[in-house]
Parts: structure tokens; C-alpha cells; sequence
């Protein structure tokens, strides 16, 4: 065996986007790597399509009326700079209860699944309870 170490290896890095990590040595990583970048424009996208497709359901008045706000709250909480994904989940979570108490999700189908099954999957964690509403 020879004493002799390995060169050091230089890397020249330039710009990095999205989800990066630079180690030294070995880096071991337990229950994933996951990047949040880009996701609440994302589910801001859906929350409009899932707008849209309410506009075109017939709702009782004031159910209609109570959606509209928890649309709002949720667009609230995505347009911030920072904006929770938990803080976001509760007023789709709330919206997606009264869409089943009122029948709409029965009577729409996937008009109104689809995109609320979209945002749930997209907040992750916090869109759980969004996912097991729709079951």
C-alpha cells in the first residue's frame, strides 16, 4: 500500500437552483429530500381552477357564499411570501366538507374532485385530511 493520499478534487459551482445540497464527504438522508419551490404557485393555480369549476356548479346561495370566503382565505394565505401550507390546507379542508355536506362533490364529479384531490396531494402532509375527505 502506498501512503499516498488522494488529490483533492476542486469543484467550480456555479448558480444552483431548486433543491441542492453541498456536503462534504458522504451525506446520508432518512425519509426523503423534498423541495417546496414553485408548489404554492401550483396549488395557487388550482385553488383558481377549483374557483372556476364552483362558478360553474349550481350552489345554494349561501353555500356558494361560504365557499367563496374559504377560497378567499386560502388565496390569502398563498399569496403571502412565506405562506404556511397548514394555514393554507384548512380553509380547502373546510370547503371540501361543505362541498360534501351540501352534495355538490356528488352532483360535480370530477369538476370539483379533481382540482380539490390536486391541491390536497400538493400541500403534502398538511393536504392529508383534504385526500381522506374525498374517499
Amino acid at each position: 500500500m502506498s501512503d499516498e493520499q488522494p488529490p483533492n478534487a476542486v469543484f467550480n459551482i456555479g448558480s444552483q437552483q431548486g433543491n441542492v445540497s453541498n456536503v462534504a464527504g458522504n451525506q446520508t438522508i432518512y425519509g426523503g429530500q423534498q423541495a417546496i419551490l414553485g408548489v404554492t404557485t401550483e396549488i395557487a393555480r388550482q385553488v383558481s381552477s377549483l374557483r372556476e369549476a364552483l362558478d360553474s356548479v349550481e350552489l345554494d346561495p349561501g353555500v356558494k357564499e361560504q365557499a367563496d370566503a374559504l377560497m378567499d382565505e386560502a388565496n390569502r394565505e398563498l399569496a403571502q411570501p412565506e405562506p404556511s401550507l397548514p394555514k393554507a390546507a384548512r380553509p380547502i379542508e373546510e370547503l371540501t366538507n361543505l362541498l360534501k355536506d351540501a352534495g355538490a362533490l356528488t352532483a360535480a364529479g370530477a369538476a370539483l374532485v379533481d382540482p380539490i384531490r390536486s391541491i390536497g396531494s400538493l400541500l403534502g402532509a398538511a393536504g392529508g385530511a383534504i385526500l381522506s375527505l374525498l374517499l
